[in-house]
């Protein structure tokens, strides 16, 4: 393996080679033990999730695509009912709700600041890189990636942007921030930026949530990561790869801090 970015990797392909990503490592922050059941247990989309796959799929792959993958459950079809048992029989795979799935993306399309991440933004670039410090090899897949898209705030310089598409439901700025802490999207802001500056030689330091609400009226958000979550986002994931690191090595993976701990209710938490 070499660092390097990879352009239209199929998805299945990407998943297939090893390395460390964020949505395993961010189980570190539970337990090592809870890596090792992440790394080692099938994963389970809950509904939500699929949902989501079905708005990146649609944006980032087109209809086509959207129709191959998913069952568009019809609006006002309930699957409890006789009629809605016949559809999921003749509609087998991952139901989704065609009518929201599809105003989501457009509601995303119509956004004038996130359709400009769409209108010139490449789709889903793999990203592989070594960790300088722990020697993992890690990988990263952008939604958006742009090598040459100007700063939203210098419009005279172009700098490479990275992106990432998230489905939700709290719109909010405080209510968002809160959700983005809790899934450590600190964790992801900082991990793709590590991995497209050491997968192309090129300084990243931008990165974007495009925030999309699943239900009506499908409000979007563009938010900017400031340096300084970032920086704490490197910090906790690259500790995090060091833990990964020593409990391989010592092939040792508890399930406990080891320690007695206090609870602490923060001041956002209010």
């Amino acid at each position: 393996m070499r660092a390097e970015l990879i352009h239209d990797l199929p998805f299945d392909d990407y998943n297939a080679i090893e390395a460390e990503r964020k949505s395993t490592l961010t189980a570190m922050a539970e337990s090592p033990g809870a890596y090792r059941h992440r790394c080692d247990t099938p994963f389970e989309a809950s509904p939500a999730m699929d949902f989501g796959s079905a708005v990146d799929t649609l944006l980032f792959e087109g209809k086509d695509a959207l129709l191959e993958q998913f069952a568009m459950r019809p609006e006002g079809l309930k699957l409890t009912t006789k009629a809605g048992k016949a559809w999921k029989r003749d509609n087998p795979g991952i139901i989704v709700p065609a009518h929201e799935v599809y105003s989501t993306a457009l509601a995303a399309l119509m956004d004038p600041i996130a359709r400009r991440f769409l209108d010139e933004g490449e789709f889903q670039v793999s990203g592989f890189w070594q960790d300088e410090d722990s020697g993992l090899w890690c990988k990263c897949r952008p939604d958006i990636y742009d090598e040459s898209k100007p700063a939203w705030t210098e419009w005279t310089q172009a700098i490479p942007v990275v992106a990432d598409l998230k489905i939700t439901g709290v719109i909010d700025p405080h209510a968002w921030t809160r959700v983005a802490y809790r899934l450590k999207y600190h964790w992801q802001a900082a991990m793709y930026l590590d991995g497209m500056t050491e997968a192309t030689g090129v300084p990243h330091e931008l990165f974007y949530f495009i925030v999309a609400e699943s239900k009506p009226p499908h409000q979007v958000r563009v938010y900017e990561t400031p340096s300084s979550v970032i920086a704490q986002g490197r910090a906790e994931y690259q500790m995090a790869l060091m833990q990964v690191k020593a409990c391989r090595d010592a092939d040792y993976w508890p399930t406990s801090t080891g320690k007695v701990e206090t609870i602490k209710f923060e001041r956002w938490m209010k």
